[in-house]
């Protein structure tokens, strides 16, 4: 237990804060203690009340606060990141600053990524990742204000008009049991005539993820003049299959960190190369990138 100094139980005199949790750590702590952890958990941009509790519960409240941060693999603090990473960063950090104040953060999804990515003690850090990279590509063309299709929030509406019409078309003559027989009546006709309609409105505003793909490279792209035809395949290819991958490595498919690196690296490229246009060398190393991943 703190040590008390004239009768007063560590902490007293401290102003008071708002954040409860900070107010429970004061208590616990000495006052050269306190500033100590304040200062590690600035240094670390984390919340003071989350340094605490790693060190109480590592059993390290009162030596640790008093050691260098630390700088092996468990390290909190952010993750060293290389130069294009720190490229990438700058210019989500710049697009986000356009965006609306609600609007989802892409630079602290991505550097969240990154982080949890190089926590070893997380057990299960590759498939957190891969969720904050899968959420990143999903983000991309609402904070970007890119130009993709409407996805209307009525289609249990549609899908219930649906089924009126198809329980009027097993009410006819053309219905028996379980079978279906005899020239379409008017019953059954309208079913098709809906279902029609509703398959349409469907195709339209619920595009394919390959569909929507080229949209958003092409609102990523600042180029006036757009690629040509077989090397936007190409990169929409790729755009997909590195969503599915972080798609399915979110749900616990079986993931090797070495696969998810190589994923983030053609990701990464993707996104540096349209917010930053890259030197002629930088597309070379885009394009073995895609190759390997196809």
């Amino acid at each position: 237990m703190a040590e008390k100094r004239g009768g007063q139980r560590p902490g007293a005199g401290r102003p008071r804060r708002e954040d409860a949790r900070r107010r429970r750590v004061a208590v616990l702590l000495r006052d050269e203690e306190f500033a100590e952890l304040d200062r590690l958990a600035t240094a670390e941009a984390l919340p003071l009340g989350s340094v605490a509790r790693d060190l109480v519960v590592g059993g390290l409240r009162h030596a640790a606060v008093r050691l260098p941060p630390p700088t092996g693999p468990s390290d909190r603090a952010r993750p060293r990141l290389q130069a294009a990473q720190e490229a990438l960063l700058d210019a989500l950090r710049e697009r986000d600053a356009q965006g609306l104040p609600d609007q989802p953060r892409l630079a602290h999804i991505y550097l969240g990524a990154l982080r949890v990515l190089g926590d070893q003690r997380n057990p299960d850090r590759l498939h957190l990742a891969a969720y904050n990279l899968r959420e990143l590509m999903d983000f991309l063309p609402r904070v970007l204000n890119l130009p993709t299709a409407s996805r209307p929030p009525h289609i249990a509406t549609k899908a219930r008009q649906l089924e009126s019409h198809w329980a009027k078309a097993r009410s006819g003559d053309c219905h028996e049991g379980a079978e279906w027989s005899g020239e379409i009546d008017g019953p059954l006709r309208g079913f098709l005539r809906a279902a029609d309609t509703f398959f349409s409105w469907f195709n339209e505003d619920f595009p394919t993820r390959r569909e929507e793909a080229p949209r958003t490279l092409r609102g990523l792209d600042p180029s006036p003049t757009p690629p040509p035809a077989h090397v936007e395949e190409r990169h929409a290819a790729a755009w997909v299959e590195i969503y599915r991958y972080f798609n399915a490595a979110t749900h616990h498919k079986r993931t090797e960190e070495r696969e998810l690196r190589e994923s983030l690296a053609v990701l990464e490229h993707f996104l540096l190369d349209r917010l930053r246009p890259s030197t002629f060398a930088d597309q070379d190393e885009i394009d073995r990138l895609l190759s390997e991943s196809g």
